[in-house]
């Protein structure tokens, strides 16, 4: 996992007590057309997944969100073999 710093301001910072997210590791590579970087998080994160696995490229749509951010709960549970 990896921590990623965003651009606020050192006032919208204090304002909202908290600041960067928590992010997986990605894969990285160029589209089709070799002029547009894409990254996706790497396949071994679908080993986490329990209820729901969203496929590569797909679009999941959470209703009723209207902010441009969101505070997500995620919960991940490593078990042997899997």
């Amino acid at each position: 996992m990896g921590w990623v710093h965003d651009t606020d301001s050192e006032a919208d910072v204090i304002a909202k007590g908290w600041v960067g997210v928590q992010s997986f590791l990605r894969s990285i590579w160029l589209d089709k057309n070799q002029k547009q970087l894409l990254q996706w998080p790497i396949e071994e994160i679908e080993m986490l997944h329990e209820n729901e696995v969203i496929e590569g490229g797909s679009l999941h749509e959470t209703q009723g969100i209207t902010a441009s951010q969101a505070d997500v709960k995620m919960v991940t549970r490593l078990g042997i073999g899997r």
